[in-house]
C-alpha cells in the first residue's frame, strides 16, 4: 500500500472516493467500482464516527457522523492531528495505544472524550484498528446516551439499596438454588453473622427449623414455575447463628425478569408471646366462667351473643350454643321480656338503672323458673354489650313460700294458745317451724 500524504489528497464533496483514488485500503483491493461504491454509502452513513489517520496521526478523512458529532466541517478536520479533538487526559490514553498497539498492529478498544468545537466533552467509546502504512482507522461511539442510562440505572440501584438497607426488616435476594447473594444489616443483626460469612455461602432455608424447611422448599420451587400458586407471605422459625429461635413473618415475592426472589422478615416473637399469654388467659377465664355455678350470658340489644354452660342448664339446655343468637323473649315469660328488654336498650343507651331484678324465666320444656340477674354495661370493640349474671331461684322461692305459710300456721297456732294454753303440743310445733326456718335461711 502506497504512503498516504493528507497535503497531496484533493477532497471533494464525496471525500472517501477521492481517498480511495490515493489509497488502496485493504477492504477496496481488487474489488470493482460498483463494490467501491457501497463501502463508501455504508461508511458515509454510519451511525459511528469514522476517521482515518496517516502514519504522523493527521487525520485524512472523517465520515458525516463524526464531523457532526464534534461539530466541525470536514474541512476543518481533516489536516489536523487526531490528538486535537482528544481531552488531556484521552489524548495521553490515544497515544499510549498508538505507541504500543498499533505499532504492533494490533487493534484496541477504550473509553475516552472528545472535545466539540463548542468544548463539550463527549463519552465515546474509540476502537483503533492498525493500517499497513503505519495509518489506523478509528470507529468512534458516541456513549451519551448509553451513560445517562447507566447514570439512571446506577441511581435506581443506589435508591433501591438505600431502601433495601433502610426498610427496617431484615431482607435478603435468594437465587434459584435458594444461596442468599444479598443480605442487609438488620439480617445480619437477626442472625448474628456477617455478609461475608452469608452471601453466596449458605442457604435461605440453613436459617430455618426442619419443620419449617420442606414447606419452604416447596415454596421456592412452585414460586418459579407457577406463577402466583406461593404464598406471599407465611409464617416460620428461624434459627440464628447461636441456635436461638425466633417467629417469622415473612413476604417473598419474585425479582421481574429473573429467577431470584426478595424476602423480607420481619421478627413476631413478641407478638406470638403476647398471643400465648393472651391464650393462656383466656383459655384460664373460660375455664372459670364455664365452670361457674352462675349462668352468665352477654347480650347485644336483647340477643345472647355469649354463654356459659351453666346458664344453658338454668333454662334446660345441653350446651351454650344452643342459645347463641336467639333473643331473650325465648327464656322468660311475657310480662318478664317486656320488663327486662325495658331496662336491657336504657341500660345499653347509659341510663343508671338498679342491677338486680328478678324475673320469671322459661325452660325448654316450657316449665317457668324464678330467676333473678345481676347486670352491667360493658365496652368491647367499641361496641356495648350487657353483661348478666342468672341464679335460678325457684327453689328458694318455694321455701319464701312455704315460710310464709308456716308464719301464717304459728300466728294460728299462737292465737289458739293464748286461749287453750296447749303448751306441749305447741312448743313441738314451733320446734319443727324453727328447723324449717332455720333451714331456709340456709339456702
Amino acid at each position: 500500500m502506497t504512503e498516504l500524504d493528507h497535503q497531496h489528497v484533493k477532497f471533494t464533496k464525496r471525500p472517501l472516493a477521492s481517498l480511495e483514488k490515493k489509497v488502496s485500503l485493504p477492504r477496496m483491493k481488487n474489488k470493482t467500482e460498483h463494490t467501491g461504491n457501497w463501502y463508501q454509502a455504508m461508511v458515509e452513513n454510519m451511525q459511528n464516527g469514522v476517521w482515518v489517520s496517516d502514519k504522523n496521526v493527521k487525520v485524512v478523512y472523517a465520515n458525516p457522523k463524526l464531523c457532526s458529532l464534534l461539530g466541525y466541517s470536514f474541512d476543518e478536520i481533516v489536516g489536523k492531528s487526531e490528538y486535537a479533538f482528544w481531552s488531556k487526559s484521552s489524548a495521553i490514553k490515544v497515544r499510549q495505544a498508538i505507541a504500543v498497539d498499533r505499532k504492533k498492529g494490533r487493534s484496541s478498544s477504550y473509553e475516552a472524550q472528545l472535545i466539540t468545537k463548542l468544548g463539550e466533552k463527549i463519552p465515546v467509546l474509540a476502537l483503533g484498528t492498525p493500517l499497513p502504512d503505519g495509518g489506523s482507522v478509528g470507529i468512534i461511539t458516541d456513549l451519551r446516551e448509553l451513560k445517562k442510562k447507566e447514570e439512571a440505572r446506577l441511581e435506581l440501584e443506589k435508591r433501591y439499596r438505600t431502601t433495601f438497607e433502610n426498610t427496617g426488616a431484615a431482607m435478603v435476594i435468594i437465587e434459584a438454588d435458594t444461596k442468599i447473594s444479598l443480605v442487609n444489616s438488620e439480617f445480619e443483626k437477626m442472625s448474628g453473622m456477617k455478609s461475608e460469612e452469608i452471601e453466596n455461602k449458605k442457604r435461605f432455608i440453613d436459617f430455618f427449623t426442619k419443620e419449617d424447611v420442606d414447606r419452604m422448599l416447596y415454596y421456592h420451587k412452585t414460586r418459579r414455575e407457577k406463577k402466583g400458586k406461593a404464598p406471599r407471605n407465611y409464617e416460620a422459625q428461624f434459627i440464628d447463628k447461636n441456635g436461638n429461635i425466633r417467629y417469622i413473618y415473612l413476604t417473598v415475592a419474585m425479582i421481574p425478569g429473573t429467577t431470584k426472589s426478595i424476602a423480607s422478615l420481619l421478627d413476631i416473637s413478641k407478638r406470638k408471646e403476647a398471643q400465648k399469654a393472651l391464650k393462656e388467659s383466656e383459655e384460664k377465664y373460660r375455664s372459670m366462667i364455664d365452670q361457674s355455678m352462675v349462668g352468665i350470658c352477654m347480650l347485644k340489644d336483647t340477643k345472647v351473643v355469649f354463654a356459659n354452660k351453666k346458664l344453658a342448664n338454668i333454662f334446660g339446655y345441653s350446651l351454650p350454643k344452643d342459645l347463641m343468637g336467639k333473643d331473650i323473649s325465648k327464656f322468660l315469660s311475657k310480662e318478664s321480656f317486656d320488663l327486662a328488654r325495658d331496662y336491657t336498650i336504657r341500660r345499653q343507651r347509659g341510663e343508671k338503672l338498679p342491677e338486680l331484678g328478678e324475673y320469671i324465666g322459661k325452660k325448654k320444656n316450657k316449665k317457668q323458673i324464678h330467676i333473678q340477674t345481676f347486670s352491667k354495661v360493658i365496652e368491647l370493640k367499641e361496641k356495648t354489650y350487657s353483661q348478666v349474671f342468672v341464679t335460678d331461684v325457684t327453689e328458694k322461692k318455694i321455701m319464701e313460700i312455704k315460710l310464709a305459710e308456716r308464719i301464717k300456721e304459728v300466728d294460728v297456732l299462737y292465737r289458739v294458745y293464748s286461749h287453750t294454753k296447749m303448751i306441749h303440743p305447741l312448743a313441738q310445733v314451733l320446734s319443727s317451724i324453727a328447723k324449717d326456718i332455720i333451714h331456709a335461711f340456709q339456702f
